[in-house]
């Protein structure tokens, strides 16, 4: 029935299979220890069967499976999605769904993960959804089925739409709070220590590196305090140097410029005399008062002294 066939889509429940106690349009919940890790979702899915189901309205297995086969290879061909079946294992990919159609429509029963979480991580967005749908109608038309059992079929696989997208990321939300409803599965006591230890290792990682940088930047600043200085001293040297060198060089003019001792006497000589002479005292004076002005000459005037013989 058509309730029956709503009731078989709870996407998001976990159920594990019991075939002992599986029964035509019931679902088994009994957990199974060992069978599936705990964030793999797994249930049977089990309609009523019968000729009034759309397994039997269709024509059972074979036109079921004509059915998916034609609609995933119009999928496979179509422009806007066949990039998306490109080495995918096509034929895993219809015997599952096969499977999932003849459990939700009265076939065999169907076990296995629920479709959000078949689908999951795939990425199928809602463009490729809606290019199925149209190879679907396709499909139908195809295999010539009934239009009130072809509006049945469209409708329930138009109920995919949320488990296989999930364009809202409610059912992404729900099955990681029931993931975590039992709490951490890695929290105990052996990786809180490990944690504790890693956190530790990386902080003393951190404190060296830190180090590492301040000593490098206390190393690069002595060495700038030690350029500046040495920069500043030879500075100081050129300063020096420059100084004596300008104190040598006046030294030097003035010496060029100042005149000799003799040529004073000669200059002050009385020209056209027959017998000229200084005085041996005279001379004397004018020695000794140059040697007072460490040897140089300041332009002394010597009086003309005339001896008459």
């Amino acid at each position: 029935s058509a309730q029956a066939l709503k009731a078989g889509l709870l996407w998001h429940h976990k159920f594990l299979p019991c075939p002992t106690q599986l029964s035509a349009g019931s679902f088994c919940q009994s957990p199974v220890a060992g069978t599936m890790p705990a964030n793999v979702g797994t249930y049977v899915l089990h309609a009523e069967g019968g000729p009034n189901s759309i397994f039997a309205k269709l024509g059972g297995q074979q036109r079921l499976e004509l059915f998916v086969d034609g609609f995933y290879d119009l999928m496979a061909k179509d422009k806007d999605s066949k990039k998306f079946f490109e080495n995918r294992n096509m034929a895993h990919l219809k015997k599952r769904t096969v499977d999932f159609l003849g459990g939700m429509w009265g076939g065999d029963a169907y076990r296995g993960p629920d479709l959000f979480l078949a689908h999951t991580g795939l990425g199928i967005s809602v463009h490729t959804f809606d290019v199925m749908m149209k190879a679907c109608d396709k499909q139908l038309k195809v295999m010539k089925v009934d239009q009130e059992l072809a509006k049945l079929i469209t409708k329930d696989i138009a109920g995919f739409k949320e488990p296989l997208c999930d364009p809202s990321g409610r059912l992404a939300k729900a099955q990681n709070r029931k993931n975590l409803a039992g709490g951490d599965p890695f929290d105990d006591a052996a990786n809180r220590a490990a944690f504790a230890e890693n956190q530790k290792k990386l902080e003393e990682r951190k404190a060296k590196l830190e180090a590492f940088k301040k000593k490098k930047r206390q190393e690069e600043k002595e060495a700038a305090e030690r350029k500046a200085q040495e920069e500043k001293d030879n500075a100081e040297k050129k300063e020096k140097k420059a100084e004596k060198r300008k104190k040598s060089d006046k030294k030097k003019e003035k010496m060029t410029e100042e005149p000799k001792e003799e040529e004073i006497l000669k200059e002050t000589a009385v020209p056209g005399t027959a017998s000229t002479s200084f005085d041996s005292a005279v001379a004397k004076e004018i020695s000794e008062e140059m040697e007072k002005v460490n040897g140089k000459a300041k332009y002394i005037t010597v009086e003309r002294a005339v001896v008459s013989l």
